[in-house]
C-alpha cells in the first residue's frame, strides 16, 4: 500500500514537474555532420503542463471564456481622466498554443482601435489612438489561408508586351 503511494507520488513529480520549464528543448541532431545546419533552424519551444492545462476547456464553467476553444479573461481598464472612463478588453490565456488538432491552427489575439480624449491638469485635453485587444479566436495564419486558396485559384500568368506596358504608365504618370 504504502510503495504504491510513493510510486504514484513519484509518477505525478516526474509528470508535473519540467525539467527545464521555459527553455527550449535540446534538438536531437546536435552533433555530427548536420550539426551547424540544425543550430540554424529555430527550435521546438518547450510548453510547461501548466500551461496547457491553463488553456484546457472547461465545459461545466459558467464563463463563456474558460468555456471557449481559445480561453480569455475580460479586464476592465478604469481611469477617471479619460473619456470613456471604462475600456473592457480580453486577454487570451494562452496566445499561439495550438487550439485544435488541425494543423495550423492557433489562439490568436484580435485588435481594435479606439480613441481615447485624456483630461490634462490644466483642463487641456488630449487625443490617443489605441489598439485594444477585443477578442481571442482559433485561426490559421495568414500564409497558410493565402496559400490554400490560391491552390483553388491559381493566377493567371499576366505577360504583357513591351507597348501595353507603356500604355500602362501613361495612365497613371501625374502632370505637373
Amino acid at each position: 500500500m504504502l510503495r504504491e503511494v510513493f510510486l504514484a507520488i513519484a509518477i505525478a513529480t516526474f509528470v508535473l514537474v519540467p525539467f527545464s520549464v521555459g527553455k527550449r528543448a535540446p534538438g536531437p541532431n546536435l552533433v555530427g555532420p548536420n550539426a551547424t545546419l540544425r543550430r540554424k533552424h529555430r527550435p521546438i519551444l518547450y510548453i510547461p503542463i501548466q500551461t496547457i492545462r491553463k488553456c484546457a476547456q472547461n465545459n461545466s464553467s459558467p464563463y463563456i471564456g474558460e468555456r471557449s476553444l481559445c480561453t480569455f479573461d475580460y479586464v476592465v481598464d478604469v481611469s477617471p481622466n479619460r473619456v470613456p472612463e471604462t475600456i473592457a478588453f480580453v486577454l487570451c490565456r494562452c496566445m499561439g498554443i495550438p487550439c485544435t488538432p488541425v494543423r495550423g491552427f492557433r489562439c490568436v489575439q484580435v485588435y481594435r482601435a479606439l480613441n481615447v480624449t485624456y483630461t490634462l491638469i490644466d483642463g487641456m485635453t488630449k487625443r490617443k489612438r489605441y489598439l485594444v485587444p477585443s477578442d481571442c479566436r482559433c485561426a490559421t495564419t495568414q500564409m497558410n489561408a493565402w496559400n490554400i486558396t490560391r491552390q483553388m485559384n491559381p493566377l493567371r500568368s499576366q505577360k504583357l508586351r513591351p507597348r501595353q506596358s507603356l500604355t500602362h504608365r501613361k495612365k497613371f504618370a501625374v502632370k505637373l
